[in-house]
Parts: C-alpha cells; structure tokens; sequence
C-alpha cells in the first residue's frame, strides 16, 4: 500500500494496487515525477493516528528510496489494508475523513492473460521462441489464476467494514490516463497541464503469441475464461466489461 499527498496537503492518497492493471505506472508517476509523497506532510494529516505504544505518530511507516510504504505487501485486500491502519491506532473516523483511497480495475479476462503472460515470460523466453511450446506454458498458467488471485472486488470493497472506494476513485485500466488525470484535479489543486502522461510500465511483449491465444478456440483457454467470468461477476456487472466472444 502506498500513501501520497497532494496540494493542498489536507488529504491522504491511499492507492491500493490491484495487480496487472496498470498500477506500477500510477506508483512511478507519483513518487518520481509528482513527489508527492513527502513523508512529514503524510503524517501531519494523519495526526489522530497513533501506534499502539501511543507515540502519536505512524512508526510502522519506512522510507524506501522516494516512497513511503507501509509495512504491508502491494496486492493485499482493501480490508487487510484497512485492518493494518486500525491495528496501528486509525480509527474508522480517520479514515474516512483523511484518507482518500483509490485503485484500479481491468476486464478480468484481459487482466487475467496479463497476469499468465507476466509469470510465464521468462520460462517462455526460453522455449527459443517456439509457438506451440510458448503457448503450452501460458495455457498451463492461466488455469492456475482462479487459485492464485483475489477477485478485482476485494480490492475497492470491504465487507467487514461495510466500506467500499467511491466509485469515482475506481480507475479503468482500459482509459487510465484520462481517468487518472481526472482523479489528480479532482483530488488537488494542480490542473491538468501540471500532470503529464503516464508512464508505460511493466510491459511485458509476446505479441506473436498473445495474438494467436486471442484468438484461439482451446478448450482450456475457454473453459477458464468461463470461470473467470463466475469468479469476476460483480465486476463484469459494475465495469459493463464485454465477455468472451467481444475478447477472445
């Protein structure tokens, strides 16, 4: 989970990092060319906060390079973040009233082929290129996404909590740029001119086989896509994300 502030410095920005859905592009833009993330700024606005041992200050927060990051790992629910925040003295109110949390979705379909393709890459890169190969181990991963994954709700929702992220600070993959340019004005007093593109990241090439998996009738491809589409209902219904015969 990472924590930002933006001018005019009275809000907290907790961006939750739903995985292969553009987020490192968003972390990147506002660590290394916003900066704003200082740390001092993060914790005057969150000065209610306080550690258990009543310090009155957020000590379980380290400093990374240019990032503050809490002791928690990316890809984690909105409830588990919001569980850290209350273990380590936030209340509810706090929360609500400081922080404005943001994250992003993408169609669970396209999200899940970039997740097989990211933690196939380098096994296919050794393949030596080979189609049929490549595309056995892809195939092979994406049946295992259901298992590895947490559906994209759990990353703006929180039934425990019954919290759930304003709809307008739900970013789309599929137009993050304009989305994420709206949320920085939105959220700040900097105007658009001052934010820039974003920048491109972790973008992982096998153009000649994602395209003929696109394409491809398999049955296991499309028995899970079926599965995919159980497994991320609320967001298809949400989102209006086309299904299968739009994507494959």
């Amino acid at each position: 989970m990472y924590l930002f502030s933006l001018p005019p410095f009275e809000k907290v920005i907790c961006f939750i990092h739903n995985p292969k859905t553009g987020g490192t592009s968003i972390v990147k833009k506002l660590q290394d060319e916003l900066k704003y993330n200082n740390r001092d700024t993060i914790r005057n606005i969150l000065k209610p906060m306080s550690t258990r041992a009543g310090q009155g200050e957020i000590r379980h927060m380290t400093y990374t390079g240019n990032i503050d990051t809490l002791h928690i790992a990316p890809h984690r629910s909105l409830t588990e973040y919001i569980d850290y925040l209350t273990t380590h003295g936030a209340t509810l109110e706090v929360i609500q009233d400081k922080i404005v949390f943001l994250t992003v979705v993408r169609n669970p379909i396209e999200r899940a082929l970039s997740w097989a393709r990211h933690r196939t890459w380098k096994r296919i890169q050794g393949t030596g290129g080979d189609p049929a190969r490549s595309k056995k181990l892809l195939l092979e991963q994406i049946d295992n996404f259901i298992p590895s994954s947490l559906p994209q709700e759990l990353f703006f929702k929180s039934e425990k909590y019954k919290f759930e992220i304003n709809r307008e600070n739900i970013l789309m993959y599929e137009s993050l740029a304009e989305d994420f340019s709206r949320f920085i004005v939105r959220n700040s007093t900097l105007a658009e001119k001052d934010i820039g593109q974003l920048p491109h990241e972790n973008k992982t090439q096998i153009p000649f086989l994602y395209r003929e998996l696109k394409n491809s009738h398999h049955r296991t491809l499309t028995a899970t896509c079926h599965a995919i589409e159980k497994f991320e209902k609320t967001i298809f219904e949400l989102f209006d994300y086309p299904k299968i015969p739009n994507v494959i």
